[in-house]
C-alpha cells in the first residue's frame, strides 16, 4: 500500500502539470480544490487551528542559536539597571536580530532527513515539520504577488534552505514537488486573508485579555499580526481583492464549490497518518486488508489501496456515539458500490482497465486523463500511480 503523505483532494489530484507556474487567482476548478473537511468537525478544525498557531509562533520565534545569548544579554541589562538605578525604571525591550526566510524553524535534536517513496512523495516522521517549514516560507512571499511573479532568487533561497534543513539532494523532481507545495500553501494563505479580513466568511481567533485586564476590542490586521506583511502591502492586497473581476471570480468559485459531490473528512491529516487509526478502529474494510497490506507495484494492489483509503476518508466520527459513519446517503451509496466492485476485483471477477475499474463504475464517471481519484500527493499523474502500461488504453 502506498503511504501517501500529502493532503488529499477527494475529487481529483493534478497530473504532472507544475503547480508552481500557475496563477494563484485562476478560475476555480472543483476537481482541483483541496478539501479541508466540513466546519462541523470540531476536532479537525481545532487541529488545523493549532497547526496555524504553531507556524505563527515558529515564524516569530528567535533563532535557536541566538536564544541563549539574547536571554543572557537581557538579564544582564535588567541586572545593571536594578543595581545602578533607584525607583524601578522601565526596562527597554531586548532587540531581536534580523532573521532570514527560514532560520526561525525550531529544529529537533539531531539531523532531519526527509525520505521519499518510489513515486517521489515525502514519507517518514519529518513530513509534518517539512510541511510546517514550507508554510513558513510561503508567508515570506509578498502577498501582492502571484506565484509566477515571485523572484527566482527567492525561490532558490527557500529551496536551498529547505535542502540544508532536511538533508535533501538537489534533485529536479524533488524541487518541483517542493515548489508545488509552496505554491499551494501560498495560495491557501492568501485565501485565508481574504476569508478572514475581506469577505469575513471565516471567524478570526478570539482576542485574549491584555496586561491591564481589559479586553482588546480592536482586531489585529494582518500587517499587525504577521511581521512579513507591511501595511502598504496589505492595503494594496485589499485593493486587488476588491476589484470587480476579483469579486466575480470569488462568486463563481463559490458556485463551483457547491457542485462538489463527495467530501473527505480527514482535516489536515493524510492517508498515511489516518490509515493506522482506520484499521485499528474497524473503519477499513476487512475484505480489502489482505490485499492492501504493504507496498506493491501491481495494478490490483494499487487499486485496492486507493479504494480503501478513499472509502475511509468519507467517514466522520459521530460526536455523540464516537462511531465512524458516512453521513450523506448518496455518498454512502457510492462508497458501498466502490467496495463492492473492489471486492469483485480481489476475487478475480472484474478485470480492470483504465476505462472500467472500481472507481469509474462506482462514481459513474468516465476516465479522465491526468486525474487520479483516491491517490494523494503532489504532481502525481496516472503513470506515476498506476504505471504506463495501465494508462495506454486511455490515450487512444
Amino acid at each position: 500500500m502506498a503511504d501517501d503523505q500529502d493532503r488529499v483532494c477527494v475529487e481529483d489530484v493534478e497530473d504532472d502539470d507544475d503547480d508552481f507556474s500557475r496563477d494563484g487567482d485562476e478560475l476555480y476548478d472543483v476537481n482541483k480544490e483541496p478539501d479541508l473537511g466540513e466546519a462541523e468537525d470540531q476536532a479537525q478544525d481545532e487541529l488545523e487551528r493549532r497547526l496555524d498557531a504553531f507556524e505563527m509562533e515558529a515564524e516569530q520565534a528567535p533563532p535557536i542559536e541566538n536564544a541563549v545569548s539574547e536571554t543572557v544579554g537581557e538579564n544582564a541589562t535588567s541586572h545593571n539597571q536594578s543595581q545602578g538605578q533607584s525607583g524601578g525604571g522601565v526596562r527597554a525591550p531586548a532587540k531581536k536580530k534580523v532573521r532570514g526566510p527560514t532560520t526561525s524553524f525550531k529544529k529537533p535534536v539531531g539531523p532531519m532527513v526527509l525520505e521519499y517513496d518510489k513515486a517521489g512523495q515525502r514519507v517518514g516522521k519529518f513530513c509534518r515539520p517539512y510541511a510546517i517549514h514550507v508554510g513558513i516560507c510561503a508567508r515570506k512571499i509578498p502577498i501582492t504577488l502571484r506565484m509566477r511573479e515571485v523572484p527566482p532568487h527567492l525561490i532558490d533561497t527557500f529551496w536551498n534552505d529547505t535542502r540544508s534543513l532536511f538533508n535533501i539532494s538537489n534533485d529536479a523532481a524533488k524541487r518541483r514537488v517542493f515548489e508545488s507545495l509552496l505554491a499551494e500553501r501560498f495560495r491557501g494563505f492568501k485565501s485565508e486573508l481574504v476569508r478572514c479580513w475581506i469577505t469575513n466568511r471565516k471567524k478570526k481567533p478570539k482576542k485574549k485579555k491584555g496586561n491591564d485586564d481589559e479586553v482588546i476590542n480592536e482586531e489585529l490586521l494582518p500587517w499587525q499580526k504577521w511581521p512579513n506583511i507591511s501595511k502598504d502591502d496589505w492595503e494594496a492586497f485589499v485593493i486587488q481583492q476588491s476589484t470587480k473581476e476579483a469579486i466575480e471570480l470569488r462568486e463563481q468559485n463559490s458556485k463551483n464549490a457547491k457542485m462538489k459531490q463527495y467530501t473527505q473528512r480527514m482535516g489536515c491529516k493524510t492517508f498515511g497518518e489516518w490509515r493506522e487509526t482506520w484499521v485499528n478502529e474497524g473503519v477499513y474494510p476487512t475484505s480489502l486488508l489482505g490485499s492492501s497490506k504493504g507496498p506493491s507495484s501491481s495494478t490490483i494492489t494499487t487499486l485496492v489501496s486507493r479504494a480503501g483509503d478513499f472509502f475511509c476518508s468519507l467517514h466522520a466520527r459521530d460526536k455523540e456515539t464516537g462511531k465512524w459513519a458516512i453521513k450523506a446517503p448518496e455518498t454512502k451509496e457510492m462508497a458501498d458500490k466502490l467496495i463492492e466492485h473492489t471486492e469483485e476485483l480481489v476475487e478475480g471477477k472484474l478485470v480492470p482497465s483504465v476505462e472500467k475499474d472500481p472507481f469509474t463504475l462506482a462514481l459513474g464517471k468516465p476516465y479522465h486523463p491526468g486525474r487520479v481519484v483516491g491517490a494523494g500527493g503532489s504532481l502525481l499523474g496516472w503513470e506515476k500511480v498506476m504505471g504506463p502500461e495501465y494508462t495506454k488504453s486511455g490515450r487512444s
